[in-house]
């Protein structure tokens, strides 16, 4: 399907449902509203899948996921490959806060891009605390690390485009001792 060229990343599909049409979609708490506003949902993927939008019958909040119920005209055959598509709108469609206007719970899933734009894995888990915010990183390469949201280890966030720009973080970061 045609569609814009820029894309704003809402969630990801946790688990699906043929028998019920259903999507488990983990969406970004800062883009929520945004997963079926106008009774329609994009989804990208997964694998190198276009973008095809699909018609919304029902949301329903559960927890931190929403279940969208997809209508008859999404094949269950479909449905059941979704997991791992990823929710998306047209950028130019996204709204919410300002890019870079973020609280800690609006980092789950995104991108972190280290020095030089490599990607260094993406946020599984975000803690708060007293002092600062906590990012639970898988890296792409494997194993987690925890890192603090702070100055010194962040260099910018994009809410919209759901990625981290991290600067060198040797000196900050906890590496999972597997």
């Amino acid at each position: 399907m045609e569609g814009p060229s820029q894309w704003t990343r809402l969630g990801t599909v946790r688990s699906v449902n043929p028998a019920r049409r259903s999507l488990r979609v983990r969406v970004r708490p800062a883009v929520a509203g945004q997963l079926a506003a106008d009774g329609w949902c994009w989804l990208r993927g997964p694998g190198d899948e276009p973008v095809r939008k699909h018609r919304v019958v029902d949301v329903q909040d559960s927890a931190a996921d929403m279940i969208v119920y997809l209508g008859p005209g999404t094949t269950r055959d479909s449905i059941a490959r979704m997991k791992g598509a990823e929710a998306v709108v047209p950028a130019e469609a996204a709204d919410g806060p300002a890019a870079d206007d973020y609280e800690i719970g609006d980092l789950l899933d995104a991108e972190v891009v280290g020095p030089g734009d490599e990607l260094f894995g993406t946020v599984t888990a975000v803690y708060d605390s007293a002092a600062h915010g906590i990012m639970e990183i898988t890296k792409t390469g494997g194993g987690q690390v925890l890192l603090p949201v702070i100055d010194q280890t962040v260099q910018r966030v994009d809410v919209r485009a759901a990625k981290v720009w991290v600067r060198d973080i040797a000196p900050y970061v906890v590496e999972d001792e597997d």
